[in-house]
């Protein structure tokens, strides 16, 4: 059966496994991460996850806000992150961040993108706390972030409003 535009849209965002095999497949770079479908994937990918950690543990589903989530360091503690938050999840490497911006677009149904002002975000406790407009970052960066915004728009076929999330690492590489 196939899937509208705007429901493809949904069904990758509203899951974090999917939307990072959406972005890897659209040669987006991501977090490195893996999937863990149950406990079992611990066991049997143990070299792949020692190279994750120390990582943030995050559902696939339903987290927000720093919900859902939990930092980890050791296998011990990422077995017992996951009995807790349940399966499946998302381990994330921790990554050296120096900042994260925004680019909210409005994608109209013929193509059309308009961008707002990028925003660079200060969090407290996992929370949006301030958002500074314009984003005081590097044009290239800048730059970078709209285009890859408005190509994962236009790979969902997207209409409507649409947030994007980017970390800038130290070393100024954007992370969706």
């Amino acid at each position: 059966i196939p899937v509208a535009p705007d429901a493809q849209a949904l069904h990758v965002a509203q899951d974090r496994a999917r939307e990072k095999a959406f972005l890897v497949d659209q040669g987006i770079e991501v977090v490195p991460h893996c999937v863990l479908r149950d406990a079992a994937n611990i066991d049997s990918n143990v070299a792949e996850i020692e190279a994750l950690l120390p990582g943030v543990l995050k559902t696939s589903r339903y987290g927000y806000d720093g919900k859902g989530q939990s930092t980890v360091h050791t296998l011990s503690e990422l077995r017992a992150a996951l009995a807790r938050l349940g399966t499946p999840c998302v381990l994330e490497k921790r990554v050296n961040l120096r900042d994260e911006c925004s680019v909210i677009l409005a994608r109209a149904a013929g193509g059309a993108i308009a961008v707002h002002p990028v925003p660079l975000n200060r969090h407290v406790d996992g929370i949006l706390d301030l958002s500074i407009v314009p984003a005081p970052i590097p044009a290239a960066l800048h730059e970078l972030a709209v285009r890859t915004a408005m190509r994962i728009a236009a790979a969902l076929d997207y209409r409507g409003v649409l947030c994007v999330e980017f970390f800038i690492t130290i070393d100024e590489r954007l992370l969706v």
